[in-house]
């Protein structure tokens, strides 16, 4: 694994969510590249202070559908 295949998968790494060979692998390649380790690093910390955000209430519906409209278009865009 080189670091342009793993960082797709960090997320799922991060959450818990990959099969155990990938996992295997995936802890194989951050333990020999610092540049992945920092990175792991950071996501793991990203979604620990997301995580103690407030939750907050929930949007007007109008207000939601152009946001997942944007974030739809740029997604596109990528």
């Amino acid at each position: 694994m080189n670091c342009a295949e793993l960082e797709p998968l960090l997320l799922e790494f991060v959450s818990g969510e990959l099969v155990i060979a990938v996992r295997e692998t995936v802890e194989v390649h951050v333990t020999g590249c610092p540049h992945c380790e920092a990175l792991l690093i950071s996501y793991r910390h990203t979604v620990r202070v997301a995580a103690a955000l407030p939750k907050c209430a929930a949007l007007p519906a109008a207000l939601e559908a152009r946001l997942r409209k944007a974030l739809a278009d740029q997604v596109g865009e990528e």
